[in-house]
Formats: structure tokens, C-alpha cells, sequence
């Protein structure tokens, strides 16, 4: 699992991936730094939502919310301007601080990576 502070190394991206089954969004170093330590189901669920949530692909820029309950987490999608666009609970979740993610121009990305 990573830090929180192991996030403040992520501003811009130097490569972008994609995963061959949503090959139309691209996704930054520090998206796939997470999926790599410990958060890749925070990303493959992300990429299913924004591939396949019908509000949430009509959106050009999509802000991805992740905040931490005392029992898991919801993770929010909205249209930056607080417009719920989706939203998914989960029981469960081991990861050591909220976050924000973008879904701009087709690429995933932190928000310091914006």
C-alpha cells in the first residue's frame, strides 16, 4: 500500500497507459502508480464506471471523489460542478487517505497531475 505522501511525486505525466479492454481512456504515471500499490481496484472500477456509466461518458470532464467512511468508502463521480452524475459505496477500503481523480480529454489522472 502506498503513503499519502508518496502522491506529492505525481504533477504532470510523462507516459500515458491503457488497459487493452478500455483502450479509449488513457491513464498517467501516478494513476498506474496506484494501481500498482494497492489501489488497482480503485482504478479498474473507475475505468468500468467511466467506460460504461451512461451520465458519466457524456460528461467531456469528470471529477472522481474518493472519500473514506468509517466503514469504507463512497467514491463519487460528478461533472466539477458537484452535478452527481454516479455514485458507489463500498463496505470496504484499505486505502490510507481520500482522493480526487480527473477524467479530462479522455486521460485518468490525480488531481495534482491536472
Amino acid at each position: 500500500m502506498f503513503a499519502t505522501s508518496d502522491l506529492s511525486n505525481f504533477y504532470g505525466s510523462e507516459n500515458l497507459f491503457f488497459d487493452r479492454m478500455f483502450s479509449k481512456i488513457k491513464y498517467t504515471d501516478g494513476v498506474k502508480f496506484l494501481s500498482g500499490n494497492g489501489a488497482g481496484w480503485l482504478v479498474s472500477d473507475a475505468l468500468v464506471i467511466l467506460h460504461m456509466e451512461k451520465k458519466v461518458i457524456r460528461e467531456d470532464f469528470v471529477c472522481i471523489k474518493v472519500k473514506r467512511t468509517p466503514s469504507g468508502a463512497t467514491i463519487r463521480y460528478t461533472d466539477g460542478n458537484e452535478k452527481k452524475l454516479f455514485q458507489q459505496d463500498y463496505d470496504g477500503c484499505d486505502l490510507p487517505c481520500d482522493l480526487t481523480l480527473y477524467r479530462e480529454n479522455g486521460v485518468l489522472m490525480l488531481s495534482s497531475e491536472r
